[in-house]
């Protein structure tokens, strides 16, 4: 019977990288771009999930346990490139608006990857293979001043894609006999529409109150 043996994890160095211009066209408008690479470790109760390999000697062969993750502190940190570019334009003294449409390209989110042992038995393992798109745009209108009132309000449209929105969903699936095959579908946390409301009046040196009015819709067609 082969053995196996611990393996150590291994060191993990990210570069990101950021670029942000922003320049006016007129005396009240001007473009923005921005341009970036971001970084973040996934949840470290996954990593460390059903981390005792040693119940991997009892697999039969020939069987499968995808039921059971189990987790890999040897994963990489999740990225995403974000790009975006903006217009804003001043109407009047008081008054203007802003147009931004931005898109993320996320890789290497957290998934799950299926291995082969010596005797044709199969588990499932975390690993970074996930992956998704963001795409969207927002509009922004802010009024400063009509007296001591002031009001600003956003419009966000996204759409967030990938294959998967739950690390175990693949695994799941294999469990229940489906096809586990990656399929680009909307994220659990895809939020179609976005609305912001703020509403302030203010006094100098007196008093200041301020209202926040938040709407949002999620995408229907989610499955």
């Amino acid at each position: 019977m082969p053995q196996s043996h611990p393996e150590p994890t291994t060191p993990k160095v990210s570069v990101s990288p950021r670029l942000g211009v922003a320049f006016p066209i007129t005396v009240r408008s001007g473009l923005h771009f921005a341009y970036g690479h971001f970084y973040q470790l996934p949840p470290l109760g996954d990593m460390f999930a059903n981390a005792d390999y040693s119940i991997l000697s009892r697999l039969q062969a020939g069987t499968s346990a995808f039921s059971t993750v189990m987790g890999n502190p040897d994963v990489k940190p999740e990225m995403t490139v974000q790009y975006e570019f903006g217009y804003k334009q001043s109407l009047t003294d008081d008054f203007g608006f802003e147009f931004t449409v931005y898109y993320k390209d996320i890789r290497d989110l957290l998934g799950v990857e299926f291995i082969t042992t010596y005797n044709d038995a199969e588990y499932s393992r975390l690993t970074n293979v996930d992956f998704g798109t963001v795409k969207g745009f927002i509009v922004a209108l802010d009024h400063r001043a009509l007296g001591p009132v002031s009001l600003a309000v956003d419009y966000t449209w996204q759409t967030a894609q990938g294959n998967s929105s739950d690390p175990n969903e693949t695994a799941n699936r294999a469990a229940a006999g489906e096809d586990a095959r990656p399929r680009v579908v909307p994220f659990g946390w895809d939020q179609r529409h976005t609305f912001n409301a703020t509403l302030s009046m203010q006094t100098a040196k007196v008093y200041s109150l301020s209202a926040v009015l938040r709407a949002r819709a999620a995408n229907l067609s989610r499955r």
